[in-house]
This record gives C-alpha cells, structure tokens and sequence, in this order.
C-alpha cells in the first residue's frame, strides 16, 4: 500500500508545482490551519469525506464512484500527510 501513498503525493507535488504554478505545498499552510483551528478544519475534513462516502452508494455513474474513490483516498493520504508533517516539524508551530 506505500506505492499507493507515493502515487497520490507524486500527483500532488505535480499538481501544485506544475498547475498551480508555486513554488511550495500547501502542506504547511493546511498543517498550520490544522493546528490553528482543529476543531473545525476536522469538521470541515470530515464533512468533505462523508459527502463523498454518501454520494459513493447514491451514484449510478462509474465515473462518479472512482472520483469518489478517487476523493476519498486523497483526503485519508492528505490527513496522515498533514499529521506527519506536524510531528516532523514541531518548530514550526509555538506551544
């Protein structure tokens, strides 16, 4: 499963630096929103994610269900990532 994890963050270095066109990741920024404002950046996570398990089981697209899919295994390699990076960095974010 860790070729699936360094998939998701090739495509995600990819898209910010190809895409979007920056120079860094948005990693720190979600980490310090994470940490800011924990209460509700998990509220906002986890209403994105039960959005997409919903609509997962009410789709009759294939397409929809593997954006889902899709969806959903970002946001669950984008939640490990942010927590990693918070423990890595604890220099980064005063006490």
């Amino acid at each position: 499963m860790k070729w699936i994890a360094d998939l998701i963050g090739k495509i995600y270095r990819w898209f910010w630096e190809t895409v979007m066109q920056r120079r860094e990741p948005y990693t720190f920024q979600l980490t310090r929103m994470m940490i800011a404002h924990g209460v509700f950046f998990w509220i906002f996570m986890l209403a994105i994610q039960g959005f997409l398990f919903w609509h997962l089981f009410h789709l009759n697209s294939a397409l929809a269900v593997c954006l889902c899919v899709a969806g959903l295994a970002f946001s669950v390699w984008l939640i490990d990532h942010l927590i990693d990076y918070a423990r890595e960095h604890p220099e980064n974010w005063p006490d």
